[in-house]
């Protein structure tokens, strides 16, 4: 995992550097790095996504090249970036007294004194990939993975065929299907572990015979696909290039290379060479019969194993009342024991009682070979009778479709039970209707699973009932945590001093000392392709329980770089589809869904932020400090990341000290601790920082130390003075956000950033609160998305011409006594041809008087609209009410004043979400046709509405009304809405209602 994201960040970096204005070099021995690392990106897929569950190396030896990659790229990034640093620095500091503001420094970098460096990290490279060959590495992987890659690499080939115009090799085909065989038994040998001696025996001989035929059989592969594409083309053969690292793996373990037929494995090279390639000769005669032995062969060794059998487990109901009716299942998989019976499918006199289990459950495990009368003949034992089968757990979608395929649904009760982590395999899985997502369980469930976990149905002490629901309560809900605490609990003194011990220091304890519990919650992660690894590890970034808005973490992402862009989708969408898989494997949990239906925040289970801080630090990807004891040098040394859950660590000189050791190493800094209001000393030692998010500290002076980050992508910090005009130094600057405490702001006095802003052609997201843009004077950010937090007086014309490609923009609007005139801040955003989302809020409105101007014209591209404080009449929505791309609208702060807001037809006909807040409005008028695509309706505190209009009520993509402090007619309204499409089969329709007294009674 680490070794792919440092090979992705260091080619992010040179990226960058390429692409940007400000900088100039000749690039060819930074086209031999980037290339490397790109070839190193592709060993790493090769050989660790290729299964991302069952990686093509053992686990160990696979963690050792990782480890080896990583530390080959992250020594090249320290002097790659080191030297791009020292190199900035001396050119400004030579350019300090010339400094022009119409032509800003270009930076000309020189790469020669880095062309040893680089040669040896080439070298290096390909050292660790060659290992890949070894073939002590490969001749002990298993039958079965083997099977599962030969089978990959002629789906691939044959693809590949297809996508340049080739016909695809029939011959390879026939060895798909011999594979595919292979690949069923060795599964249902694998589902069938023993730990009888003679079992063992029996499997080891079973893969050498197996692993000896694959080898025999894999040259194959190569010849077919070398003859076949020859046949088919004049061009050299390239074909082998984007398979060389896989070939380097399963065909170096061959037997005998001294043939001409094995010429080309290990020397790749030659794959080139049209001489040799001529030398090769293809007997596909011979291919064919090879293939075919290889086939017999194959049966002969399942024959042997399994005397003509394969496993197949099968639950049943139990006779003992001769009644077949499967009523109800409750028995666990711990009680289910392995039951054993002929070849024959039929029930043996010892099957006829229920053995072990609950309610009349028996489990049988038949023997069936492939014969497609045996598999009749099983099917005929299923049809004949009900049945259940569990399959607890799973991590992939092959059990269910082999069961599938022996149990199809006859429709006569019988049913398939599966449990997964995995989102994916639950989909694949489901034949009608939804997937059953189970939800974390209450207090008074937990505290009665771990009760009943430790006492079954015995009484708990008295004196140990509060810790006991404390204990309960610290696990969150999370049944394997509960029950496995239950299990620690039951086998230490059960006295109250001791659950007081657990109760108050978490479940931390029970996490690390468990094995079991670790390894069932580790595994979600390794289960993760290496793309999202370092997407979850960097959730520990975040205090326990923390909840993460959504946007800072994927802006935090794309300043970090770790990520690879994909080719198909925008960065930050991308990011957001990230977010999701780790949501989907169950190793994050989102917050409440807001008003929009959409996701703001993010947490981590803290039995999962436990494993994510312990793995985050062992990758050395990133280490928390949140005590004296982790903030020592042999933790900190090599983290890439560094952050701060208690800001007051920064005040000890020893913390401080170790630091700055770290300088060249570490490439983030994150202060997520509580806020910090008085000034505490940040390290600046880190001259390598690319994020630096220090929201939770206050700063009296702006940090100058800070501009000698030159390699600053991210910067974060609470301040309320002026940006001076140096910080323009940060040319590199993607992200910055500057955040006031709270002040008193004189009255009239405007504040303005350096006009030098327009020369940070890097930056995407700016929010400065309060702040406004000098003219650009014909100068532009190209690359800014997001502008939030700044004054109305940005909307000239020369500023929004200035930042043509914005997506969001947030403007906030101060009013005085003295405005009277309409203000106009709305004619000039049409210049913002991509804008997607736009919030205008004046902070102090006038309750006196309307005294902003009408909107005359929205941007084209507009889908979110949030207003706070106009006041405007609602008969001003005219011109909203046509813009039939506006999606989402949001009404707050008596945006809009009066009590009647009568809606046209054909108004707001692309409209999706409507929010209204805190408004006078009595009656909301509609008419045919207007919100033909609503789907939520939100009103809050608008306590003179007294009707929901019946209309609004009819639109069929209508999914949820929600209703906070309202009327109790607007709420009779909603529930009668509920209760007709109800009637008309609409379940899915919802109807929240709250009110904020109830709530404050809950929290007495």
């Amino acid at each position: 995992m680490a070794g792919y994201a440092a090979s992705v960040s260091l080619k992010h970096t040179i990226k960058c550097l390429e692409n940007s204005s400000r900088v100039s070099f000749r690039p060819p021995e930074i086209e031999l790095l980037y290339d490397q690392l790109s070839s190193m990106q592709q060993f790493f897929f090769y050989v660790f996504v290729w299964d991302h569950r069952e990686s093509i190396l053992p686990s160990s030896v696979a963690a050792g090249l990782d480890r080896q990659i990583k530390e080959a790229v992250y020594k090249m990034e320290d002097v790659f970036d080191s030297h791009v640093s020292n190199q900035f620095l001396s050119q400004i500091s030579a350019d300090e007294n010339n400094y022009n503001h119409d032509h800003p420094l270009v930076f000309a970098l020189d790469f020669q004194k880095l062309v040893p460096e680089i040669n040896f990290f080439i070298q290096r490279s390909k050292e660790i990939q060659n290992e890949i060959a070894n073939v002590e590495f490969i001749v002990d992987l298993p039958p079965l993975l083997l099977t599962t890659i030969l089978k990959k690499v002629i789906v691939h080939f044959q693809s590949w065929f297809q996508a340049n115009s080739l016909l695809p090799c029939p011959h390879m085909e026939y060895l798909y299907e011999a594979y595919s065989s292979l690949q069923k038994f060795l599964q249902f040998v694998k589902r069938t572990n023993s730990t009888v001696d003679d079992m063992i025996t029996k499997r080891e001989h079973l893969d050498t015979q197996i692993r000896d035929e694959l080898f025999n059989v894999t040259k194959s592969i190569r010849l077919l696909t070398l003859n076949n594409y020859r046949s088919q083309s004049e061009t050299p053969s390239t074909i082998f290039l984007p398979f060389k690292y896989l070939y380097e793996a399963v065909f170096g373990v061959a037997k005998d290379t001294s043939g001409d037929e094995w010429i080309m494995i290990h020397e790749y090279e030659s794959f080139e060479d049209e001489n040799q390639l001529s030398k090769l000769t293809v007997d596909l005669a011979k291919i064919n019969e090879d293939i075919n032995s290889f086939t017999r062969r194959v049966k002969e060794i399942e024959e042997d194993y399994t005397n003509g059998a394969h496993p197949v487990c099968i639950l049943f109901p139990g006779q003992d009342n001769n009644n077949d009716d499967l009523n109800f299942f409750t028995a666990t998989m711990k009680k289910i024991k392995e039951m054993y019976i002929t070849k024959e499918p039929q029930l043996s006199n010892s099957m006829q009682q229920p053995v072990g289990l609950q309610d009349g459950m028996i489990q049988i495990r038949s023997w069936l070979t492939n014969d497609r009368d045996d598999l009749q003949s099983l099917g005929c034992l299923a049809l004949g009778r009900k049945y259940l089968i569990v399959l607890d757990d799973m991590w992939d979608g092959l059990t269910w479709l082999e069961f599938k395929r022996i149990f199809p649904d006859v429709h006569n009760g019988s049913r398939i039970l599966l449990t997964t982590r995995l989102h994916q395999v639950a989909v694949q899985a489901m034949t009608n209707g939804e997937v059953h997502e189970m939800q974390i369980l209450n207090k008074e469930e937990s505290w009665d699973l771990l009760r009943g976990n430790l006492f079954q149905d015995e009484l708990c002490p008295p004196e140990l009932v509060k810790a006991g629901k404390k204990i309960a309560e610290n696990c969150e809900g999370l049944p394997l945590l509960i029950v496995a605490v239950g299990n620690h609990l039951s086998k230490a003194k059960m006295t109250l001093e001791y659950w007081d011990h657990i109760a108050e220091n978490g479940n931390a304890v029970v996490i690390d000392e468990d094995d079991e519990l670790s390894n069932a919650l580790l595994s979600s992660y390794r289960d993760l392709f290496p793309y999202l690894k370092p997407c979850f590890l960097y959730m520990a970034a975040f205090p326990k329980n923390y909840e993460i808005r959504a946007s800072k973490l994927i802006n935090l992402w794309c300043a970090e770089g770790f990520i690879e862009p994909s080719q198909s989708s925008p960065l930050e969408e991308y990011l957001v589809d990230c977010l999701m898989a780790l949501a989907r494997n169950n190793l994050i949990m989102f917050g409440q869904p807001n008003w929009r239906g959409t996701i703001k925040t993010c947490k981590v289970h803290s039995a999962f932020w436990h494993v994510c801080v312990r793995e985050a630090g062992k990758e050395k990807f990133m280490h928390v400090l949140s005590s004296y004891a982790n903030s020592v040098t042999e933790h900190i040394q090599n983290q890439r990341q560094l952050c701060v859950h208690k800001n007051v660590l920064f005040g000890i000189k020893d913390v401080h000290e170790t630091m700055a050791s770290v300088s060249t190493t570490t490439r983030s800094l994150l202060c997520t601790g509580p806020p910090h209001q008085y000034p505490v000393p940040m390290c600046y030692d880190l001259r390598l920082l690319r994020v630096l998010d220090a929201l939770a500290i206050r700063f009296y002076l702006f940090p100058a130390e800070v501009l000698k980050l030159l390699q600053l992508r991210y910067f974060a910090f609470t301040y309320n003075g002026k940006l001076p005009t140096s910080i323009s130094k940060l040319w590199n600057l993607q992200y910055l956000i500057v955040r006031q405490s709270l002040r008193i702001k004189s009255h009239g006095a405007q504040s303005y950033l350096p006009v030098e802003i327009w020369n940070m052609k890097e930056l995407r997201h700016l929010q400065v609160m309060g702040s406004d843009l000098h003219d650009p004077c014909g100068g532009s950010l190209p690359n800014l998305v997001t502008l939030l937090d700044v004054n109305a007086h940005n909307c000239t014309k020369e500023v929004l011409e200035g930042i043509p490609n914005l997506k969001k923009l947030g403007i906030q609007i101060e009013l005085s006594l003295e405005d009277t005139e309409a203000l106009s801040f709305f004619d000039h955003l049409v210049h913002l041809r991509q804008l997607e989302s736009l919030k205008f809020v004046v902070v102090n409105p006038n309750t006196r008087s309307q005294v902003v101007a009408p909107i005359s014209i929205l941007p084209p591209s507009l889908k979110k609209l949030s207003l706070s404080g106009f006041g405007y009449p609602w008969e001003y929505m005219k011109t909203i009410a046509k813009h039939h791309a506006l999606e989402v609208l949001k009404l707050r702060g008596y945006a809009f004043r009066g009590p009647n807001w009568e809606v046209k037809e054909w108004d707001f006909l692309g409209l999706k979400i409507l929010l209204i807040e805190d408004s006078d409005l009595e009656y909301l008028g509609d008419s045919f046709n207007c919100f033909p695509v609503l789907e939520r309706l939100i009103i809050w505190h608008c306590y003179k509405l007294k009707k929901i209009p019946d209309a609004i009520g009819k639109v069929d993509t209508l999914k949820m009304i929600e209703l906070v402090d309202c009327n109790p007619l607007v709420v009779a309204y909603a529930k009668e809405i509920q209760k007709v499409r109800e009637s008309c089969g609409d379940k899915a329709f919802q109807v929240y209602v709250r009110f904020s007294a109830d709530d404050v009674k809950l929290k007495a």
